[in-house]
């Protein structure tokens, strides 16, 4: 139960959401490509912030989308969002197909 918790609350902190990935020291960036909160995270922010567009409260008549947005605050720059939501929802499974077997294996 402890490793669990551990390994919950690395992959809670290096998700992105807590601390983005450009403030992750070097040696820890590993952890957050192997959080499966990460790929979450992404996906949920790319479905709510596509289609959208930001007016500017401090230009007028200027405005942004929801896809740049995402790119210029938080680094998330897919080519295709609705490919990029599939591949992230394949690697979702991947992990649960992971976890599942590992879970598995430990119990037998």
């Amino acid at each position: 139960q402890v490793v669990g918790a551990g390994t919950t609350v690395l992959y809670v902190l290096f998700a992105g959401f807590l601390i983005p990935r450009e403030s992750i020291p070097p040696w820890f960036i590993w952890v957050h490509y192997i959080s499966p909160l990460k790929y979450t995270y992404e996906a949920l922010m790319l479905n709510e912030f596509d289609g959208l567009t930001f007016s500017s409260t401090r230009t007028p008549g200027t405005s942004l989308a929801g896809l740049d947005a995402l790119a210029l605050n938080f680094n998330i720059t897919p080519s295709s969002p609705t490919s990029y939501r599939w591949g992230v929802f394949g690697i979702l499974v991947g992990f649960f197909m992971l976890y599942t077997a590992l879970s598995i294996t430990c119990l037998c």
